[in-house]
């Protein structure tokens, strides 16, 4: 009996490691994926990137919805010299770093407990990429590698690594809670 059970845990923990490997590999090549995402975007020339900031801004403030209806109206009064479409450029940074942060930080946290190092390693990885897409963009027509934007996808890692880190700590405490019962 006593052979039976330690057969059962050792095959469950066999199936639970397969399954983290499987999460680490997908996560893995979602960012992977993800950085080509930011480099595709990084190589627009800047009249092709300015246009889409600027028809993404112009949808923003077409909405037809009541509740927002005044407050666009005001931001239209507002955005006489592209103020907005500037914080919806910056937004975009913020975001697209945010979301490499989600992937790297799982597939690191599946890889090993998502400590404060790790968490520094995915921030890390983040600004680094930051600083080669930069780098990168001082090479195509119209744009210019710029300190601030590293900053801002920077930031933008550290929100989502935040958000990471708040995840887990609320999973753990349920499951914690729920052990005890």
């Amino acid at each position: 009996m006593k052979k039976t059970i330690k057969k059962q845990k050792k095959t469950i923990r066999k199936q639970k490691e397969t399954i983290r490997k499987r999460v680490v590999w997908i996560f893995f090549i979602l960012s992977l994926f993800w950085m080509g995402v930011i480099f595709f975007f990084s190589a627009q020339p800047a009249v092709q990137s300015s246009k889409l900031s600027t028809d993404t801004t112009q949808w923003l403030l077409s909405s037809n919805h009541s509740i927002l209806k005044d407050l666009t109206e005001q931001l239209h009064r507002l955005d006489q010299k592209g103020v907005l479409e500037f914080f919806i450029r910056k937004l975009a940074h913020a975001a697209e770093y945010g979301i490499l942060a989600v992937f790297l930080g799982i597939t690191i946290s599946f890889h090993s407990n998502w400590n404060r190092k790790w968490q520094l390693k995915t921030i890390g990885l983040c600004g680094l990429y930051a600083c080669t897409d930069e780098f990168h963009q001082l090479f195509v027509p119209g744009r210019a590698g710029q300190i601030r934007d590293v900053g801002i996808d920077t930031a933008g890692a550290v929100c989502a690594v935040l958000l990471i880190w708040l995840c887990f700590s609320v999973f753990q405490r349920r499951t914690l809670q729920a052990d005890s019962y």
